[in-house]
């Protein structure tokens, strides 16, 4: 026996004999067709789906782009100009609860003589409105009679609350207000201090504002009342004021020293300029915000620097700058 006869020997004891029933090789090949057919079915089936499951709510918050469906990009109202402030009724504050489906709240000046012009937010709340009612509404409740023997000084400002109707309700910002919040008296400070709170959530989710914003004497304005945030905010206009409210705007190197200390502002938790080291001689640096807001900055000779002054929300700001800017 010669070695390919062993070999042949050696294979027939591993491979098992073949069976009985002989397939024909083309049956084979059908069943594996169908077989290829039927998984690429279901991998059709299966990837609809998902695709379905991915479209549909897309779809649902998109909205579609026929049957007249509003643009996704117009889905929310813009916060500059929906639900202006009334040329009339702001001395008429609400007795009535506010409107339960709100589509904005807004800050609107009443025109009280101060030795600073107010200076309010330009936008208003147009997002999250229910999250605001339910937080007035976990406000502790207002005690009228706790300013029975108190006259509060006049307003500066209003919250005017609008709903879906057009109806609106004022409720002004000062000490010993209350306002109607479902069917509950709630204090209008802590009103105050909860919108300013949502209007700055909303400023860090929606576009910055495509309107631009000019003041003709910063001198004259108060600090805006708002939450500032230099990672939201750009300086776009600044200038020192002296005394009487003498105004020198900043040059354009001035205004870049000052755009850069704003980027690179520090919070200062707590509270401003310590006793002793507000610079009266440096006089006070004003700026307007892409937003529209003044602030207003007292030199620290303390801290080498401008500290945010003249605001009664939030924590101030300190700014370093680069480069010395006078008056």
């Amino acid at each position: 026996m010669n070695t390919e006869d062993q070999l042949r020997q050696k294979f027939a004891r591993l491979v098992p004999d073949a069976p009985d029933t002989v397939v024909d090789p083309r049956s084979i090949e059908g069943r594996g067709r169908t077989v290829r057919a039927q998984r690429t079915v279901a991998a059709s089936i299966a990837g609809a789906a998902v695709l379905a499951a991915v479209l549909v709510p897309l779809a649902l918050r998109s909205g579609a782009p026929h049957d007249g469906a509003a643009d996704p990009a117009s889905a929310t109202p813009d916060p500059f100009t929906t639900s202006p402030c009334p040329d009339t009724g702001l001395d008429t504050y609400a007795s009535e609860p506010l409107p339960t489906d709100l589509v904005s709240v807004r800050f609107c000046d009443v025109g009280t003589l101060t030795s600073l012009v107010p200076s309010l937010p330009k936008d208003a709340l147009v997002t999250g409105l229910p999250d605001l009612v339910a937080r007035l509404e976990s406000l502790p409740a207002g005690d009228p009679a706790a300013c029975m023997a108190v006259t509060p000084a006049p307003p500066t400002a209003v919250m005017v609350f609008t709903g879906t109707a057009g109806e609106q309700a004022v409720v002004p910002v000062m000490a010993c207000a209350l306002a109607d919040v479902s069917g509950t008296l709630r204090d209008a400070l802590g009103m105050r201090q909860v919108l300013l709170e949502q209007l700055a959530g909303q400023r860090r989710e929606l576009e910055r504002p495509s309107a631009s914003f000019d003041a003709s004497d910063l001198c004259a304005w108060r600090t805006t009342e708002i939450h500032f945030d230099p990672a939201v905010e750009s300086i776009s206009k600044a200038a020192l004021c002296g005394p009487g409210r003498q105004q020198r705007a900043l040059d354009a190197d001035e205004l870049q020293v000052v755009q850069d200390a704003w980027r690179d502002a520090l919070s200062i938790p707590g509270g401003g300029i310590a006793r002793g080291c507000e610079d009266r001689t440096a006089g006070r640096l004003v700026v307007l915000t892409d937003y529209g807001d003044i602030i207003r900055f007292t030199a620290d000779s303390c801290l080498v620097g401008f500290v945010q002054s003249g605001s009664v929300t939030g924590q101030p700001w300190r700014m370093r700058l680069a480069t010395d800017v006078r008056p």
